[in-house]
């Protein structure tokens, strides 16, 4: 069967067995979407096998422990896992408050249905259910994904360096100061 991309979509919580679609989708939109921004090297040479056991980890702790950073997943009836959003408590001085989206993923086949917005949506009540009121997400400055960003209420508070693949490249600091604006949506 073909996956067609009007097929229904389901947001629910990563399970230790969805660790290697995750690995897939993560692999394949950074290699899609940094193209020409992060280093070709680094892109060609990410690993989906060692990215699987790093999302293992990762999945598995916030299974044993809701204070550790979680996954959620977008399952689409055909195709599988075809997106994610991951975060938790804030990597920044202000940690109490704050949550951050650290990483939100869709296939490209998929992008621009609304579905990184429903992960945004379910991803902000389980930021709020756990405490945190506020979000921040940090976005390469080239990444076209900014706009996306702005077009859900984001505030760019400041620009930063990160460094990927041994080059620094700059990224901006958005925020949200009331998730409840954020979590309106399936």
């Amino acid at each position: 069967m073909t996956a067609t991309t009007d097929q229904p979509i389901t947001i629910r919580p990563a399970r230790i067995e969805d660790a290697a679609s995750i690995a897939h989708v993560q692999v394949k939109t950074w290699q899609a979407t940094y193209r020409g921004i992060v280093p070709d090297t680094f892109l060609d040479t990410m690993d989906e096998a060692e990215r699987t056991k790093r999302w293992a980890t990762f999945i598995e702790r916030s299974c044993a422990d809701t204070t550790q950073p979680f996954v959620i997943v977008a399952v689409h009836a055909v195709a599988g896992i075809i997106g994610y959003a991951a975060g938790g408590r804030a990597r920044s001085e202000d940690a109490q408050s704050l949550g951050e989206l650290y990483a939100l993923y869709v296939l490209p086949l998929f992008q621009r249905r609304g579905i990184g917005r429903q992960l945004v949506a379910a991803f902000a009540r389980e930021l709020l259910a756990r405490g945190w009121n506020k979000m921040v997400v940090v976005v390469l400055e080239a990444n076209p994904a900014c706009g996306f960003y702005e077009a859900l209420g984001g505030h760019w508070v400041r620009t930063q360096t990160i460094e990927i693949g041994g080059v620094p490249l700059a990224a901006r600091v958005y925020e949200w100061p009331d998730l409840s604006s954020l979590t309106q949506g399936p």
